[in-house]
């Protein structure tokens, strides 16, 4: 019955871990997202452009670093969002974290954000 236990512990660790794993990429995405999101909303409020700087390790939301997670890389992407929360270009950022790989893709208009 012990051993039993034991394997049923050690399983449900391994599960957990794994899937812990395969979905770091895509929370990250979502904060990125979030935080894209969250500059075009305060370009809006503000009635001011806003800059976004996608880079290889990091993004720089109107003047706030945000490091990325150990291991997770992205294309590089730059725009900005006027008084109106328009975006200023379209475009599509990949990112990676080992061999998962991600897009976002940068809607003209209204800015709108989508993960792929």
């Amino acid at each position: 019955m012990e051993v039993l236990l034991v394997l049923l512990l050690i399983s449900v660790c391994t599960v957990s871990l794994s899937s812990h794993r395969d979905h770091s990429l895509g929370l990250f995405m979502q904060q990125l997202q979030s935080r894209c999101l969250y500059v075009q909303e305060s370009s809006f409020y503000t009635k001011k452009d806003k800059d976004v700087t996608i880079q290889d390790r990091q993004a720089v939301f109107d003047g706030s670093r945000f490091a990325y997670p150990k291991g997770i890389s992205c294309t590089s992407f730059s725009f900005h969002y006027n008084e109106n929360g328009n975006i200023s270009k379209a475009g599509t950022v990949q990112c990676q974290n080992g061999q998962q790989r991600k897009k976002m893709v940068f809607q003209l208009g209204m800015g709108r954000i989508r993960i792929e």
